[in-house]
């Protein structure tokens, strides 16, 4: 159903990042964090796949018409509506941590950490919720033709394993490598650093340690380009992946505007 799209999309930019790595653990020195750079990177990005993807906006549209025609069916049964569902954090929406963290601000404030719980809220145990869900999600997708969104995600996840070993790729991480050693703290990629194990991601405490080690990640990142070369060489991958199944595509994008129509009649209904 489309309550698991949002799910997966979520998924996708926690996931998708540097997957054919191997993280190894290091000890940080305390030394001086890598100079800043003149202008800070964005914090997202496109990338070809994203024209076959809801954005965020859409999934926020979505999940207003499919919690307007839940809370109908509830009210029906006299059965009060539960809160409407959130989206997911921003921060992990879209691109913004296909390649590790890259959000100066973020990093000085949380580390690698989230601003905020991505798990939302937890799903009604009364099977009439649950009832009234499914109806709301039957109702936005009538008449919309089934697509494997499946593909597409595997085909996401697939080409940012490719673009990470893509020749460039590896010389400009070989420079983040580099940069970061100046800094004090010896990791081979962003995940290493990223999935360092005393950066304990599953609570809410964020070391001194933590902050300095994000916060030359992404300078170095700034330094070196390397999220620019990335995605070009991302670019370049999913570019490839479309024009070899252009009818495929087509047919995802299709079933997409079907949905956002969809979502938008029902809200105005």
């Amino acid at each position: 159903m489309i309550r698991g799209i949002v799910a997966l999309l979520m998924l996708a930019a926690l996931c998708a990042c540097d997957s054919t790595q191997t993280p190894t653990q290091t000890q940080t020195q305390q030394a001086e964090p890598a100079p800043a750079a003149a202008t800070l990177p964005a914090v997202d990005f496109s990338l070809p796949f994203d024209r076959y993807r809801f954005s965020r906006a859409e999934q926020a549209l979505i999940q207003s018409a499919l919690d307007r025609q839940t809370a109908r069916c509830l009210e029906r049964q006299g059965v009060p509506a539960p809160p409407a569902k959130p989206l997911p954090p921003a921060e992990v929406s879209g691109n913004a941590r296909r390649y590790g963290l890259i959000d100066p601000s973020a990093a000085q404030q949380y580390g690698y950490h989230l601003s905020s719980d991505p798990k939302g809220t937890r799903g009604s145990a009364d099977h009439r919720v649950s009832d009234c869900e499914n109806q709301a999600s039957r109702q936005l997708l009538y008449g919309v033709p089934k697509v494997d969104r499946s593909w597409l995600d595997r085909l996401n996840f697939s080409s940012a394993d490719r673009s990470a070993v893509a020749p460039g790729v590896q010389r400009v991480t070989a420079d983040w490598s580099r940069c970061m050693q100046t800094a004090g703290f010896h990791y081979s990629t962003p995940l290493a650093a990223m999935a360092d194990p005393r950066w304990n991601l599953d609570t809410a405490e964020i070391s001194a340690d933590e902050i300095a080690v994000a916060t030359s990640d992404v300078r170095c990142k700034l330094r070196v380009q390397l999220v620019g070369i990335r995605a070009a060489a991302e670019t370049k991958i999913q570019n490839a992946s479309i024009a070899a199944d252009p009818v495929r595509f087509a047919d995802l994008e299709r079933a997409n505007q079907q949905t956002i129509a969809a979502a938008r009649k029902l809200l105005t209904n």
